[in-house]
């Protein structure tokens, strides 16, 4: 995104003869080298009136109306989840704060990009908004140590994590009330970590038709 002009950078369509980035449309590795040769393009955007005019004609610099942005990481191999990770949340559902970590998956049919419909499963009449920060891995990770474990993660955004309640809690399986097609909305961007000094310290709100619904943080 070009914050000055409001045009979006095609990042894909410009790194077809970049020997750093591997063309793959569905997704990069942005922790290894593609990050850096995006950066440059960037900042080459940014900077340079000329290769700006440049980009545009190529048709890699494009007004914001005229795309219609998928979920930044479109095809995930997982979705990891954490519940109740939030105090007010556990106390708004009447439960103790975990010991350990609730862990569940969204199935990555769920994700969609920002601005999609969410489809409201037949049979469910208590589908459920949770604007919650999502954690990126830009690359493989098993067996991660604790001290290590940041040196993975590529950046943050926004998820709604939407559930079909009465799903859930009919038989406590949460994966059948959260994994719905359509059921992560997420997006519009990847912040970077290098962007956010401290994810410890960033407010989760969540709005619809002006009224604000959820007022948290991290």
């Amino acid at each position: 995104m070009l914050a000055a002009t409001g045009e979006i950078l095609d990042f894909v369509c410009e790194a077809a003869d970049l020997p750093e980035a591997e063309h793959d449309l569905e997704w990069f590795d942005l922790a290894g080298p593609c990050l850096p040769a995006a950066e440059e393009l960037h900042r080459a955007a940014v900077s340079e009136p000329s290769r700006l005019d440049a980009l545009r004609r190529a048709g890699a610099v494009v007004p914001r109306a005229s795309v219609r942005l998928c979920a930044p990481v479109p095809h995930p191999r997982k979705v990891i989840c954490i519940g109740l990770n939030y105090r007010d949340h556990a106390a708004e559902s009447g439960m103790d704060i975990p010991e350990r970590p609730l862990v569940f998956s969204k199935f990555p049919t769920s994700v969609v990009g920002p601005g999609e419909f969410v489809e409201l499963p037949p049979g469910s009449e208590q589908v459920d908004y949770e604007a919650e920060l999502g954690v990126v891995i830009g690359r493989e990770a098993r067996r991660v140590s604790v001290s290590s474990a940041y040196d993975y993660v590529l950046g943050y955004m926004n998820v709604n994590d939407v559930s079909a309640r009465d799903f859930q809690f009919a038989d406590g399986q949460w994966q059948r009330g959260k994994s719905c097609d359509t059921f992560a909305p997420c997006g519009e961007y990847i912040a970077t970590k290098d962007e956010i000094p401290d994810p410890q310290k960033l407010a989760i709100r969540f709005r619809l038709n002006g009224r604000t619904l959820q007022d948290s943080n991290t």
